[in-house]
């Protein structure tokens, strides 16, 4: 058996052994900084590191040494890592302020004596624009007031109308605001999410940012929330809610029509965050999230390696007949990294006769689009399979007005045979389907309505998928489609 056969070309994925949440995600000097959950020592989860690469373009990636490791305060959870420019924190030089890494401290010791006081917030700066880190000597710098079993992963910013460091930390399943004007002395501002969203489980890997509505020139507040299980397909994922902050408090857009929104509709997009400190000429919000879900995420069959992170993706606000929608769409630079036209068509479909639109080529990693009117009944069913009889499907059934993902036959599934093997609905109204996909080893992330809707999950074939083909069942319609292939060469950091 090839023990890399899943292995992602176009995603970052861990070298060998496990690999969780994005953490630390820092733009410094031309660099992508990505930190992460990381197990150094087994494929499974376990006493977590935070595992570092970097990239000049979001889509090629160099592994560095771990930057954190455990000590006797606890294991490295997650966290977030900021450019303290103007040195708040008096951890930088006379010459240029630090990146600080904001963490989660998780006390196995403490924890075991049932108080609760497990979890607290710890400080690491780098003076060498994060190559080495060093642990602030004043650690814990945030202790754990009331005992709160889940007091974890800060996301922080500078939040210049009130002039201080803001720390957005999950509690149990709301989150709580925290300010600071030097990253080292924090006070309690407020908390959000008593009644408001999705509560199936704990919350997790809070992010607040400022989002920019398309065609308006403005900005909205946006706060991303995980939470495990309840997601929209079982298990783990990752809502928003778009609102407004002031410095202390933040709340909810009341004319939001939706009572949960999410981030993604798909199984396997979890605990994502955005860059800090991306240049201001650069106009993105840059998000990105781990591509696994916690209902069977030490299970999936890859070996030396487990954990795997979705395409970077752009944020904007859309304004919908539904209120202001969250878009995501992949980065630019992954439409630079296409080569190969694999194939084009302008095709009216029959219904019933499967249209076979290329075969007997390997089709992973691709960037496909396609799209097309939708006709007035039926469904439009896109089909990768391969010669050992695995299919993933992409659908269409206009009368439940609803697209699919299918992986049920899309490969090895018996890692989690309960879990795994479904098909995934989201409902989806307009006539017009115009849907963007991409497909590597080991997932697929689809884009519905240039980014109103995204939808993201694993799939384990067999094989590589070598045949592609589309077809209509109940009426026909003209499709027009587009598929590249996606290359990605080494890093030259």
């Amino acid at each position: 058996m090839d023990k890399d056969k899943f292995r992602p070309q176009v995603h970052c994925s861990s070298p060998e052994n496990w690999m969780n949440d994005p953490n630390g995600m820092v733009y410094f000097d031309g660099l992508y900084h990505l930190f992460y959950q990381h197990h150094p020592y087994s494929n499974n989860w376990g006493p977590m590191h935070w595992g570092h690469v970097v990239s000049r373009d979001l889509m090629r990636w160099e592994h560095r040494p771990i930057a954190l490791a455990p000590d006797e305060l606890g294991q490295i959870w997650s966290g977030s890592a900021i450019y303290d420019e103007h040195n708040t924190s008096g951890l930088g030089t006379s010459e240029c302020g630090p990146l600080v890494a904001i963490f989660t401290y998780h006390c196995d010791n403490q924890e075991r004596t049932g108080l609760g006081n497990h979890q607290t917030q710890g400080l690491a700066y780098s003076n060498d624009g994060g190559s080495s880190w060093h642990k602030y000597a004043g650690n814990p710098v945030l202790d754990n007031p009331d005992c709160s079993p889940d007091f974890r992963d800060p996301k922080v910013f500078w939040h210049a109308g009130s002039t201080q460091w803001v720390m957005v930390l999950a509690v149990g399943d709301e989150c709580q605001f925290w300010g600071s004007p030097n990253l080292l002395d924090w006070r309690y501002l407020s908390c959000f999410g008593a009644g408001i969203g999705a509560h199936g489980g704990v919350w997790e890997c809070p992010d607040l940012i400022q989002v920019p509505i398309e065609g308006r020139g403005l900005q909205r507040w946006v706060l991303i929330q995980s939470v495990n299980p309840g997601g929209p397909q079982r298990g783990s994922g990752t809502q928003y809610f778009v609102g407004d902050f002031d410095g202390t408090t933040f709340a909810i857009d009341s004319s939001t029509k939706s009572d949960v929104c999410w981030i993604d509709q798909g199984p396997d997009c979890y605990a994502g965050v955005c860059w800090s400190n991306l240049p201001v000429d650069d106009g993105r919000v840059v998000f990105l999230g781990w591509l696994g879900n916690w209902e069977y995420a030490s299970q999936v069959p890859t070996e030396e390696w487990r954990g795997v992170m979705c395409i970077p993706r752009s944020l904007t606000l859309r304004e919908t007949s539904q209120g202001q929608v969250l878009c995501s769409w992949p980065v630019t630079e992954v439409a630079a990294c296409r080569s190969a036209e694999l194939v084009r068509v302008h095709e009216q479909l029959t219904p019933g006769n499967e249209l076979v639109l290329l075969e007997d080529r390997v089709l992973t990693p691709v960037d496909l689009e396609f799209s097309l009117t939708l006709p007035d009944h039926g469904l439009i069913e896109l089909r990768f399979s391969n010669a050992l009889g695995d299919v993933y499907a992409f659908g269409y059934d206009v009368d439940r007005q609803a697209a699919y993902s299918d992986r049920i036959d899309a490969g090895q599934s018996d890692f989690s045979p309960r879990e795994f093997p479904r098909r995934h609905w989201v409902r989806h109204t307009q006539r017009q389907l115009d849907v963007r996909m991409l497909l590597d080893s080991c997932s697929v992330e689809v884009f519905l309505a240039q980014g109103e809707v995204a939808f993201t999950a694993l799939i384990f074939p067999h094989a590589p998928y070598d045949r592609l083909s589309v077809i209509a069942v109940g009426s026909g319609c003209i499709i027009e489609l587009v598929a590249h292939r996606l290359s990605v060469k080494t890093s030259s950091i």
